[in-house]
């Protein structure tokens, strides 16, 4: 479909999303608030992001298992968590610059909403290297290839299809 997509004309480029078929708990530390929260991982490719993200930093192949995921959130997250959760805790709003570096916790697999078996929880890092409005305001974006990697995983390497879900 990709291909088949690229080929119409006036299409310029292409840039696939995918949204993660597992669920995702992240938790981390920030300005003394620590959180935890149920979460989306999207799937983007570097060139999609390259006007907001250095695209050699949003790299990521499943021999770096175990090294921390680059990952990057929406201004509309960055503006909603300082005008709402940060301000609600008389903190400071934070601006985008202050994120670059901020490390999450992820719990892949697992979910606050259903009982998860801790042997079915792959545990991530992820640093967050960036924020743009072409993410998601509502899923943490890392690279397309730990989306499908970790898919594979919890499909229990069946070769599940590729499946977009948006081009």
């Amino acid at each position: 479909a990709r291909a088949a997509v690229a080929t119409l004309p006036g299409v310029a480029a292409v840039h696939p999303q995918r949204y993660s078929s597992f669920p995702l708990v992240l938790s981390g530390r920030f300005m003394d608030l620590s959180m935890s929260t149920d979460a989306v991982l999207e799937g983007l490719e570097a060139d999609w992001l390259a006007a907001d993200v250095d695209p050699e930093k949003f790299q990521w192949d499943p021999s770096q298992e175990g090294e921390p995921i680059p990952a990057v959130v929406s201004e509309a997250l960055v503006e909603m968590a300082s005008d709402g959760i940060l301000r609600s805790q008389g903190l400071p709003r934070v601006k985008a610059r202050q994120l670059k570096g901020l490390g999450l916790d992820g719990q892949l697999g697992r979910s606050s909403f259903v009982r998860t078996r801790s042997a079915d929880i792959h545990h991530v890092r992820f640093e967050i290297v960036g924020v743009s409005d072409r993410v998601s305001p509502v899923a943490l974006a890392g690279p397309m290839a730990v989306v499908e990697h970790y898919d594979q995983a919890f499909a229990g390497g069946e070769g599940r299809a590729l499946a977009y879900s948006s081009l």
